[in-house]
């Protein structure tokens, strides 16, 4: 993927990438769709509205978004 970007690829690109049906730009599964959502909205809550102010990768917003793990 840097290949074709020409450099380092974002890693909400490489989850899009990677979590979306290439046919239809669907996210693979719900679960996908609601991580990426619950990651943009702790983006805006902690950065604000302007998107060009959020940095490349927030780990914390991320941890957030995904939850904590199943188990069993």
């Amino acid at each position: 993927m840097e290949e074709e970007a020409g450099g380092p690829v974002a890693y909400t690109e490489l989850f899009c990438r990677t979590h979306k049906r290439k046919e239809s730009g669907e996210f693979v599964s719900e679960r996908a769709k609601e991580v990426m959502e619950s990651y943009e909205q702790q983006l805006i809550e902690r950065h604000g509205d302007d998107s060009s102010q959020h940095p490349q990768f927030d780990a914390s917003a991320w941890l957030v978004a995904i939850g904590q793990p199943k188990k069993g």
